[in-house]
């Protein structure tokens, strides 16, 4: 029994680490009970997922992906120049458990992601415990990310997509990373048992005739090696392995700067990045060029190590100022580049977008400014308490407000002011700067895109883990000299238990989020991709916009101009035009040249009309259709009022009605926008297909359109655009070009009719980026 005691309070960590790893996976597998054939979560995995299907059909993945950028890719795009890791690791799970456990391909799109993402959590203890040489804040690194809510939409159940395995390379990277520039002084050991070798294969070296400094060295560098090899990996999982290569190299030069230079760190990042340049090189397009941001500040530093090795090595300045020479050689360096910059414009432009582009990377274009996924800072900050934190566990379950104060986004932030702390007053080494530089740099990058608050789960881990353990550490110790050793006790037993409430509250709010998860893959979408599969030739182009793309490749089983990886502005800014202006000779031209067979509108659209006039005009101006709600209803007589509201804004709707028969009319309907400026009458009103004219003085140009228990304004500029005029008026006018083949649950289908168009129609469009 002893022993038993014993080795269970020896081996704690690892029983705490099963249960973290089995609450992760817990909370991500949630999403997964929802879904069934073919639906997944979001619309992107269904890329990933069909590329699969493919590698396991056909062993290989399209050299001509056919359903993809029809007309701008001739045959269609090479895939085999792209996230080759991630295409491949699904379908290599898939050839694994199919044999022995006969799961499908769908479950294992299903399932894997989830155990990817929990995967993420098992190594993140071995990272945090690496970084401060502390169980207890391994521990609650990965429990933090465990929970955090914000993420688990990524890396959960149904999402077969990048992160859940870039979220592993990434940690593994860093881990590796961490292993190299803190390699501890030890004695060589001659006779290492080989259970100790199959988990520490380095420690091999130690049973050499080399001296300690050597073997370091070598550890050092093969530690570095391995780091190069996970990044190299994670570059052909995901882009996104930019933001570590950066955080790295950040790191390396504010080390400098700091005047922190063990020699360990020119053993550790030179050979980490070498290798990670040299092995990306294997996944072809996906490999970062010579000139990309992550490369060159990677450079920067080495140079920066080199100066201060050689400076070092070779006693050319005098040791007290040997603190000065990297910070000179920085700001000198700063210098010649403003210069430079002034002096060459490219180069001035080119290094103000690369500062835009990390500052803020989806908005830095027009089209990448109109995603979901970018964000501005204040929409960042608001959010943080929900996605980092345990706000929706306070509102949904009605807890005391305090409770949102033990969010893991505020513990993160007194875990970056004590490491801080540490570093100045305490002679803090490396692993503070790493993860303040970690911490503030993936910080900026969340703030613009919500996909980026994917990297900054991360550190916030670290950082709230490392608050709850070293400042719960300063306080039991400030706390001696006024308590006795009863109370002390009772105090430890009270900060134990108040841990146990922070990390309950958090996970409280991701099971909250996990339940919130589903496909987005809706009912009306569904069966209007059926109906596309089923009732419209095989070689069919459809024309819709590109945000549902990777849908109608996989499910609809059909070609489409654009989908959700193409962000080019050609054919883009085209579909946009299309969409946002009134049918032309243009818009026919546009039809032909891409042989487009089916142009489908859905409600999605008004909500999107905003990006879709943003990129047609590409940033010159912006036309949206707001939508105002249906908040009260007036009665009398045969008179109604209706009142609508939406955006600080008020629609007042007035119609009176009379009727013949059976039969029902609207007369006398006016409509009236109020804003805070002021009211004025609507010109025109529509209902159905039929457009009332209000011939009222000064009434402003626009359309309020009904919509159930809603009401569209329509601004004059594009009262009368494609989109409008297929979705909300069912083609009226445009029938002899557009025939209405598919009219369910909102979802509306016309097919092309070319045997109308005019004999000047024939293909030849100039596209936007010609004109």
């Amino acid at each position: 029994m002893e022993n038993g005691k014993e080795m269970l309070k020896k081996n704690y960590w690892v029983f705490l680490l099963i249960i973290i790893f089995l609450l992760a996976l817990y909370l991500r597998a949630i999403p997964g009970t929802k879904l069934e054939y073919p639906r997944l979560q979001a619309i992107d995995p269904y890329f990933f997922f069909r590329m699969g299907e493919y590698i396991i059909e056909y062993g290989e993945l399209p050299t001509q992906d056919y359903l993809a950028r029809w007309g701008t890719t001739v045959g269609g795009p090479d895939r085999t120049t792209e996230h080759l890791v991630t295409f491949w690791a699904y379908p290599i799970m898939y050839f694994i458990l199919y044999p022995v456990l006969g799961i499908s391909w769908y479950w294992v799109g299903v399932w894997i992601p989830a155990f990817f993402g929990a995967l993420q959590v098992f190594f993140m203890y071995f990272l945090g415990k690496e970084l401060f040489n502390s169980k207890k804040i391994g521990l609650l690194s990965a429990a933090f990310l465990a929970f955090v809510p914000g993420i688990l939409y990524r890396v959960s159940a149904g999402f077969i997509e990048k992160e859940p395995i870039s979220g592993v390379l990434m940690v593994l990277g860093l881990y590796f990373f961490v292993k190299s520039f803190k390699v501890k002084e030890k004695e060589i050991i001659r006779d290492i048992p080989w259970k100790y070798l199959v988990f520490h294969p380095f420690s091999i070296i130690h049973r050499t005739n080399l001296e300690e400094e050597r073997v370091k060295t070598i550890k050092t560098i093969a530690y570095g090696i391995v780091s190069g090899l996970f990044f190299a990996l994670m570059a052909g999982a995901w882009g996104g392995v930019r933001i570590p290569l950066i955080i790295i190299g950040f790191f390396v030069i504010v080390s400098l700067l700091l005047n922190r230079f063990p020699r360990i760190l020119f053993y550790s990042h030179i050979p980490m990045f070498i290798t990670f340049f040299l092995v990306s090189r294997v996944f072809g397009g996906i490999s970062p060029s010579i000139n990309s941001v992550e490369v060159i500040v990677n450079l920067a530093a080495i140079g920066l190590l080199l100066v201060r090795y050689v400076v070092e090595r070779f006693k050319v300045v005098k040791e007290e100022y040997m603190p000065y020479v990297v910070p000179v050689f920085f700001l000198v360096g700063l210098f010649a580049l403003g210069i430079a910059s002034y002096v060459y414009v490219d180069i001035g432009e080119w290094i103000g977008g690369n500062i835009e582009r990390i500052s803020n990377p989806m908005t830095i274009g027009v089209i990448p400014s109109t995603v979901a996924e970018s964000q501005t800072a204040g929409n960042f900050l608001r959010n943080t308490l929900s996605t980092f934190g345990t706000e929706y566990a306070v509102k949904a379950f009605q807890w005391p407000a305090f409770l949102v104060y033990l969010s893991a986004i505020y513990f993160s932030a007194l875990g970056i002011i004590l490491m801080c702390y540490e570093f100045v007053f305490k002679r803090g080494d490396l692993e503070h700067i790493l993860v303040v530089v970690m911490f503030i740099s993936s910080m900026m990058l969340a703030m613009g895109a919500m996909r980026l608050a994917f990297v900054f789960a991360f550190p916030v881990s670290i950082a709230a883990g490392y608050f709850l353990i070293r400042g719960g550490k300063y306080f039991l110790e400030g706390s001696r000299k006024f308590v006795k050793d009863r109370g002390y006790q009772y105090l430890k037993i009270t900060g134990g238990v108040f841990i146990g409430l922070v990390v309950f509250t958090n996970f409280a709010s991701g099971w909250l989020m996990a339940n919130g998860i589903g496909s987005s893959l809706t009912d009306e979408w569904y069966e209007s991709l059926i109906w596309l599969r089923d009732n419209t030739p095989e070689d069919a182009v459809l024309l819709e916009w590109w945000d549902f793309g990777w849908w109608f490749q996989y499910v609809a089983k059909k070609i489409t101009l654009v989908d959700g990886g193409y962000h080019s502005r050609r054919p883009t800014q085209d579909v946009a035009v299309f969409y946002t202006s009134p049918l032309s000779d243009g818009s026919l031209n546009f039809l032909k040249k891409y042989e487009v067979d089916y142009v489908m509108v859905s409600p999605d659209l008004i909500s999107k009309f905003g990006a879709m006039s943003k990129i047609a005009n590409w940033g010159a101006k912006v036309d949206v259709l707001p939508v105002f709600n249906l908040i009260n209803s007036y009665q009398e007589g045969d008179k109604t009022l209706l009142e609508y509201s939406g955006g600080g804004q008020t629609v007042l709707v007035a119609y009176s009605m009379a009727g013949e028969g059976d039969t029902a009319t609207l007369r006398n309907v006016t409509a009236i926008i109020k804003t805070p400026q002021g009211q004025a009458y609507v010109k025109d009103i529509g209902i159905g297909n039929q457009i009332i004219r209000n011939d009222r003085p000064n009434s402003i140009p626009g359309m309020i359109y009904f919509a159930g228990n809603a009401v569209i304004y329509l601004p004059e500029a594009v009262d009368d655009c494609v989109f409008v005029r297929l979705y909300l008026f069912n083609g009226a006018g445009m029938e002899d070009y557009f025939e209405k083949v598919y009219d369910k649950l909102g979802m509306k289908i016309y097919e092309v009719r070319y045997d109308n168009f005019p004999e000047n129609i024939t293909g030849d469009y100039i596209d936007m980026v010609d004109r």
